[in-house]
């Protein structure tokens, strides 16, 4: 995937949404959509992207009720970023 291209998906969610960088099922990194952004700035735009050593990027949204949790809202958000 090109830096770019992942930079106008990124771009359409919330700045303050939770990122999660995924390998396997372990979770590498923690982050939010503007954290990934800042870091993909520094990369040439049409340069293809290479994270953690690998390039397919499987990108995905997650949620989940957190109807436990007094004062949250019912439904906690995510993007899931698997790296292949």
């Amino acid at each position: 995937m090109q830096c770019e291209h992942l930079k106008s998906i990124l771009g359409e969610y919330p700045m303050s949404r939770p990122l999660n960088v995924v390998v396997g099922r372990d979770v590498l990194l923690k982050t939010t959509v503007v954290e990934m952004l800042i870091r993909l700035a520094e990369q040439p735009p049409e340069g293809l992207l290479t994270f953690c050593g690998r390039t397919d990027i499987i990108l995905r949204e997650r949620m989940e009720p957190t109807e436990d949790v007094a004062g949250a809202p019912p439904i906690r958000h995510w993007l899931e970023m698997s790296l292949r």
